[in-house]
């Protein structure tokens, strides 16, 4: 059958279980349909109202979807998801009572007004002013001992002799590899990505970042990475762009670094008599030396 065919039929089914889980009459059906609305009709109209959402949602998407039997299969798979899930009623079921309230607090008079409290001088001499007995029970308690707050930091001061929050997370981000290294360990790999690609640092301080954006990008990667390091550091950061011209894009550090790292490997006598021996080769990586690797090897060689 068609997908919109069988969902249609779907529709009509639910329809037909829910008018009988309603108590409608359905001897006009034949009798293995009959038998059949009754095993769905058992589900309940909260379950079957549910499902009726789900079927004729996914009718509504086929006109949309690129492949209607691909759309068709996913309301199967709707539907078979929420088939076991408990239905709002029976959730409320599950929770525990509210606790009752309890008649001695906050009693109010049948007039609406609050009961007199009796007086804490109540079963003491007659003669007794109460007014002492007021003013002692409303006297404020003591204020409690505060520390005080430290001086403001004086010219003289080196950075390490500030303390507080404030100095130790201004110093968590002082470079843009510590930003897209954080990015990394968060798995932010995309906006990890731009940052290096297309970020031209301009100045770095504690709580402000200026960049240059280098290339066509969205001014909302600002807003993403003023999020991220607010969110990482505890503290507001502004990420704004400048007009002045930045240093090297972290991509470009890295280009430059690998360069540096293949010259010297080529500076190596045994690498350069293989360089001139076979005519256009070169060097496409340089990996550090690994000495356990080389003893691995040699065991290896040698139980052979």
């Amino acid at each position: 059958a068609e997908p919109d065919v069988l969902l249609a039929d779907m529709l009509d089914m639910v329809h037909l279980a829910s008018l009988m889980a309603s108590g409608a009459d359905s001897a006009d059906q034949p009798e293995m349909q009959r038998q059949a609305l009754a095993a769905i009709a058992k589900t309940g109209i909260a379950r079957l109202g549910r499902a009726w959402q789900v079927v004729l949602a996914g009718h509504r998407e086929l006109k949309d979807a690129p492949n209607p039997k691909t759309a068709a299969q996913m309301v199967l798979i709707r539907l078979a998801h929420i088939a076991p899930m408990p239905t709002p009623a029976e959730i409320i079921k599950t929770l525990p009572d509210a606790p009752k309230h309890s008649p001695n607090s906050n009693p109010v008079s049948a007039s609406g007004q609050m009961p007199e409290q009796p007086s804490a001088r109540q079963g003491g001499q007659a003669g007794a002013e109460p007014v002492q007995a007021d003013t002692a029970e409303l006297r404020p308690a003591a204020p409690e001992h505060r520390p005080e707050a430290s001086p403001e930091p004086t010219a003289g001061m080196g950075a390490e002799e500030q303390d507080g929050p404030a100095a130790e997370t201004g110093a968590m981000f002082t470079s843009l590899q510590q930003i897209a290294a954080s990015l990394d360990q968060e798995g932010e790999m995309i906006l990890a990505a731009r940052l290096r690609k297309y970020l031209r640092p301009v100045s770095l301080s504690p709580g402000k970042l200026e960049v240059q954006i280098d290339g066509d990008i969205s001014d909302s990667l600002l807003g993403q990475l003023a999020r991220f390091m607010s969110q990482k550091s505890g503290q507001p950061w502004l990420v704004s762009a400048a007009q002045q011209t930045g240093g090297a894009t972290l991509a470009e550090l890295d280009q430059q670094a690998d360069a540096e790292v293949k010259q010297a490997a080529a500076k190596h006598p045994l690498v350069a008599a293989v360089l001139d021996q076979f005519e256009g080769a070169e060097i496409t990586a340089v990996h550090p030396h690994d000495p356990h690797a080389d003893n691995q090897l040699n065991d290896e060689v040698s139980n052979a």
